[in-house]
Parts: structure tokens; sequence; C-alpha cells
């Protein structure tokens, strides 16, 4: 019984770990360049389960974008590259092009709200 209670108690400590990392520490910055430099090196190392915080809580599909989503959409244009102007992002890569809008979610915080692909707004 007492493995169990010591059990419970490490997958509490550790859940509220992981909550914690995702928020956003008090008086922390995030240029729109920066925040778009942490999205591609995240998707060219293939770290899927990290893009969602890199998005908008404001965004419908950051509650819906599974590591599966990210993966059909940006595994293919692997190595990617990407161009900043202010709030808005184009990234390239063997072929594919994507245009990122970010906005501010805090005061010097950006993440990104919206992503195209051309032909329509597939992350909004």
């Amino acid at each position: 019984m007492k493995k169990l209670s010591v059990l419970f108690l490490f997958l509490a400590v550790l859940a509220a770990g992981i909550a914690l990392s995702a928020c956003k520490v008090p008086g922390e910055t995030k240029s729109a360049k920066e925040r778009m430099d942490g999205f591609i090196a995240d998707v060219n190392a293939s770290n899927w389960g990290a893009l969602n915080g890199h998005t908008s809580k404001s965004s419908l599909m950051h509650y819906l974008a599974s590591d599966s989503f990210w993966e059909t959409n940006f595994s293919a244009g692997i190595p990617w590259t990407v161009t900043s102007a202010g709030t808005t992002s184009v990234a390239t890569g063997n072929g594919l092009t994507y245009t990122f809008t970010l906005e501010e979610s805090d005061p010097d915080f950006y993440v990104i709200r919206k992503i195209s692909n051309g032909a329509a707004d597939f992350f909004n």
C-alpha cells in the first residue's frame, strides 16, 4: 500500500511539473522571430509534441492539433527555413511554402495564430 501511495505522489508531482512547464514565466518575452525560430527548430527535429506550445490558445486548432496533425503537415518539408518580418513569417521546405501570422498574447510575447498553405488556412 505504501508503494502505491508513493507512486501516486510521484505522478502528482510529475503532472504539476508538466503543467507548470507549459506556462509563461512572468516577465518572459518572446519576439515573433524567436517564436518562429523555435517552432522551425522543433519541426526540423521532428519534435511534434512541442509544436502546440508555440501556438495561440485563442486558436481552436491549438486544442485539436495532435502530433500526427503536425507530422502530416510538416514532415515532407524537412528541412524547413523561415524568413520573418514583423508578425508575418514564411517557411519553406522541399517545395512547400507556409505563411504564419503571429499575435502578441502578452506584452512582448508572441505566439502563432494562423498558418496558411496558400490555398487555405489549415491552422486557425
